[in-house]
This record gives C-alpha cells, structure tokens and sequence, in this order.
C-alpha cells in the first residue's frame, strides 16, 4: 500500500504544523514591525518636538537678552535725569544765597 503524502504546510513538526508553525512567525514579524514602526515615529516626532523647544528657549533667552539691554539703556538715561535735576538744584541753592 503506497504511503499517503501530506501536504507541506500540514506536516506536524513535534506537535505543531508547519501551517501554525509559519502563521506564528508572520504574525510575530507583522507584531515586531509594527511596534518598531511605531517606536521610529515616536522618536522623529520627539527629536522634532525637542528642537522646537530649544529653539523657542533660544528665542527666549535673546529675548531676556535684549530686555536686560534695554533696561541698562533706561536706567542710564533715568541717572542722567538725576545729575542733571541735581546740578539744577545746586544752581538753584546758589542762585538763592546770592
């Protein structure tokens, strides 16, 4: 009597079939794919998400930059109203005594 063959995916291979066999990789794989996929994506969306952020830092800092400098300006100015107010006052002291 001539021995029956199977077909290749239906063979058992210690208990398993080579049809659950290959259906186990594939989904495996598809699985691995996927969460690398995703985990790829995550990290561009970060890495631009994180240079947005130094970028608006930088921004920041030059802003405090330019309000520090302005405020020197201000205060410069604000000083020099004073000397001269003061040297008024003086001239307005020895204008009174004479």
């Amino acid at each position: 009597m001539p021995q029956e063959t199977t077909p290749f995916e239906n063979q058992q291979l210690r208990g398993f079939s080579i049809r659950n066999l290959a259906w186990t990789v594939a989904s495996t794989v598809t699985i691995v794919v996927s969460v690398m996929g995703t985990y790829f994506q995550t990290k561009a969306d970060n890495e631009h998400a994180y240079n947005l952020l130094r970028e608006e830092i930088k921004d920041v800092k030059n802003d405090q930059a330019m309000q520090v400098r302005v405020n020197d300006l201000r205060i410069k100015v604000l000083e020099d109203h004073v000397n001269i107010l003061d040297q008024k006052i003086d001239q307005l002291r020895n204008d009174k005594k004479k």
